[in-house]
């Protein structure tokens, strides 16, 4: 467990500095300087969240690589590579700048923060004003709840929808918490023989094959697609120039959700 630092021996310990540390021992931050950085570290202008490496040493956390997810606190301090870290892993963390208070912040893809997750879910505080955090620590990433495609219906958005226009137009969206795999299937058809497509998008993107149905009964289209934490999956459908209408209906997401294996056993 984090110790609070102890020896400031032929240092000159700035006023600044004194009430820095005096205001983490109140918050019970436990300010360490006896772990050593085993990277660059920018933490004096915007503390950096960190993960302890096996050799021994602090890493920033990456919310895109799963090897960098364990999160332990922030650094306060830059650096480079063996040098000491000011590290604080619990309490207030002072020293940010444009946090939104009562938001939650997550790592970033980018290894900064944000109020939505990374690739990966990773809960690191909960800002009490625009400079000010309270480490949060989410203990769910001992191991990862991911989703995995699978038949067991999860989410419904089953109401018929229809509209006449040859341009693809979103009708359907769910917003997904966590990554992985899932499976989503809609029915389309057109009101007549006729052409209607429909095709799924991610975040206004398209990512799954263009459905085409010409017939007037409802034809049921399933595919798995991956997703990270907080995409918004969508439906978006469309008619040929003819100007006839295109109906969807039964927008269903199905997954299970599993954790992520802490180890790979290579040979057995």
């Amino acid at each position: 467990m984090p110790e609070g630092k102890e020896n400031y021996s032929d240092e000159k310990v700035y006023d600044d500095d004194l009430n820095q540390i005096s205001k983490n021992a109140n918050d019970g931050a436990a300010v360490r300087d006896s772990l050593l950085m085993g990277e660059s570290f920018t933490g004096s202008a915007t503390p950096q969240a960190a993960y302890l490496h096996s050799d021994g040493k602090l890493y920033v956390c990456d919310g895109n690589d799963s090897s960098k997810l364990e999160f332990l606190g922030f650094v306060l301090n830059s650096g480079s590579e063996d040098d000491a870290a000011n590290f604080q892993g619990k309490g207030v963390v002072r020293g940010f700048s444009g946090l939104t208070p009562g938001a939650k912040y997550y790592i970033q893809d980018d290894k900064t923060l944000g109020v939505n997750p990374g690739t990966y879910e990773v809960l690191v505080g909960k800002a009490l004003s625009a400079t000010e955090l309270l480490i949060l620590k989410d203990d769910q990433r001992k191991g990862l709840v991911a989703y995995v495609a699978s038949d067991n219906l999860k989410i419904s958005a089953d109401t018929e929808r229809s509209m006449v226009g040859a341009s693809y137009t979103k009708v359907k969206e769910v917003m997904v918490k966590r990554f992985g795999t899932i499976r989503v299937k809609f029915d389309l058809k057109c009101d007549v023989t006729d052409d209607s497509f429909g095709r799924i998008y991610v975040n206004g993107v398209a990512v799954g094959t263009e459905r085409n149905n010409t017939t007037s009964s409802y034809v049921t289209y399933s595919e798995d697609i991956t997703v990270k934490a907080g995409d918004l999956v969508q439906l978006y459908y469309k008619q040929d120039a003819s100007g006839n209408s295109v109906y969807t209906r039964n927008f269903r997401i199905y997954y299970d959700r599993k954790y992520d294996a802490d180890y790979i056993v290579n040979l057995n």
